[in-house]
């Protein structure tokens, strides 16, 4: 199932209300998602896997924060997110938290 535009902004806002988190980084990874879902269409795979790429860092960060914070419900959110918007393939062995 594809994750649309409006439920990650929504669970964007979801963790923003369980960490208190504000500013710069939130606004940016707001902007990712977006780029992510609107233009990403339109170019080419280099340049949407940099998209990518840097959107899933961003998320990360915000996993990381979650977890050395001991937020459980904030990571879960987030481990959700990340898990629905960029899937990773069975059979990689990926550690969200470093």
């Amino acid at each position: 199932m594809k994750v649309k535009l409006d439920e990650v902004l929504n669970k964007i806002e979801e963790y923003q209300a369980l960490t208190g988190q504000e500013g710069n980084h939130i606004d940016e990874l707001r902007l990712f998602v977006k780029f992510y879902f609107i233009k990403s269409k339109y170019l080419e795979n280099t340049e949407r896997r940099t998209i990518e790429l840097n959107l899933y860092r961003l998320l990360n960060i915000e996993l990381q924060f979650s977890y050395h914070s001991e937020n459980d419900d904030a990571y879960e959110v987030i481990f959700n997110l990340i898990n629905s918007m960029i899937p990773v393939p069975d059979n990689m062995n990926v550690s969200y938290v470093t």
